[in-house]
């Protein structure tokens, strides 16, 4: 239970913000915690259930395995390049002004201008309503401005 509860406390923002959103890379303890807690509780289920019950445990975890073994495939595709991962983020997460803010970055840097200024006026317009980013946007939203408008005076 400690490898479950413990490593993720400084990651749930609960007590402070760590300035990100719970990522892959600070749910890889907690997630031993659970794969421990699920094998020792599988086994205690095993040794009351008898032989049958035994069988439909083992089948049933065989299955949400493979079940979990395919989704992983699946999201594999997602980190076959930045666009596909900024792609997948934006249909995600659709009002997250980060995630546009990015994806229009990427967009600019790979002369995709018009896609770009699309990206960067949607994350002002979604940030904008986000009082919690209020500090970060008064300091993003006229530097971003001013690019959008010099890309927009630019490429028209």
């Amino acid at each position: 239970m400690l490898f479950l509860v413990f490593p993720f406390i400084p990651a749930s923002n609960l007590f402070f913000r760590v300035g990100f959103v719970v990522a892959e890379r600070v749910l890889y303890m907690p997630s031993m915690g659970y794969c421990i807690l699920v094998a020792h509780g599988l086994g205690r289920l095993c040794s009351v259930v008898g032989r049958w019950g035994t069988t439909v445990l083992s089948v049933s975890m065989l299955l949400l395995l493979l079940l979990f073994s395919w989704k992983t495939v699946q999201q594999n595709h997602v980190w076959l390049s930045r666009e596909a991962l900024f792609r997948s983020g934006i249909q995600t997460l659709p009002h997250n002004a980060k995630v546009h803010y990015n994806y229009a970055n990427f967009l600019k840097d790979n002369g995709r201008h018009h896609e770009a200024i699309h990206h960067y006026t949607t994350a002002l317009r979604v940030q904008g309503g986000h009082s919690t980013e209020r500090g970060r946007r008064n300091a993003l939203s006229p530097m971003v401005l001013s690019l959008v408008l010099g890309m927009w005076r630019r490429f028209e």
